[in-house]
């Protein structure tokens, strides 16, 4: 053990280090970690430059709705037939099956909702739909995806909506193995990629994202898993 350092002394007792260097070092020290004081009960205000989604908005399922929602889009080729999507948030990935040189439409695929309740300071939730190619060819065989009601409150359409607790939208697609760019490449799957971005007022950050993984097989049958 190294022996314990010993503060200098002073006429009548020991030195101690003045107040204006222990707030100096405070601030040096909170500015360098990236460290913030104020906790992490909230993000109001900007206060944090990342957090986790799942304290803002859930992705769901058919077997992970809370609501016991059923009808979501199946899985092409299936047998037994089971949803495309499985899983929830952070896990939810989905497996459209086989279209060979077609154009198909899919509703419901999954479901999203605000958390309820959002985090003290924050009333609403925006969600906004992107889409990533297939990091294998580079191709894209989603054409659209936007949001449509699902049996709860609020407006929802277009490939953006801002939702508060309660409110519920489902993700619709529409994809094509038709040639195109590239694409009819029979026995391919593509595995592009839905991001829901979340964000609300006073959120400047990243990270409340979910990138849902989405395989597309270009042949018949159920596709690859």
């Amino acid at each position: 053990m190294s022996p314990r350092r010993r503060l200098p002394r002073r006429s009548g007792g020991w030195a101690l280090p003045s107040a204006a260097l222990v707030v100096a070092v405070l601030a040096v020290t909170t500015a360098t970690s990236g460290a913030s004081l104020s906790g992490a009960t909230s993000n109001a205000g900007n206060a944090f430059s990342a957090d986790r989604p799942g304290r803002y908005l859930h992705a769901y399922s058919q077997a992970t709705d809370p609501a016991g929602l059923t009808g979501y889009a199946v899985r092409a080729g299936s047998s037994p037939v089971v949803p495309a999507a499985a899983g929830v948030d952070a896990t939810l990935a989905a497996n459209l099956g086989g279209y060979k040189n077609t154009t198909a439409s899919l509703s419901r695929l999954l479901v999203v909702s605000p958390a309820s309740p959002l985090p003290a300071g924050v009333s609403s939730v925006t969600v906004r739909i992107a889409l990533g190619a297939d990091p294998a060819t580079g191709l894209q065989p989603l054409t659209s995806v936007t949001f449509a009601p699902a049996g709860g409150t609020g407006t929802c359409g277009g490939t953006s909506v801002t939702l508060v607790p309660g409110n519920r939208c489902q993700v619709n697609l529409t994809l094509t193995t038709v040639n195109r760019a590239g694409i009819n490449v029979s026995g391919t799957q593509y595995v592009p990629t839905v991001y829901l971005l979340a964000n609300f007022t006073g959120y400047a950050g990243s990270g409340l994202d979910y990138a849902v993984p989405v395989k597309v097989y270009d042949g018949t049958g159920s596709g690859p898993d």
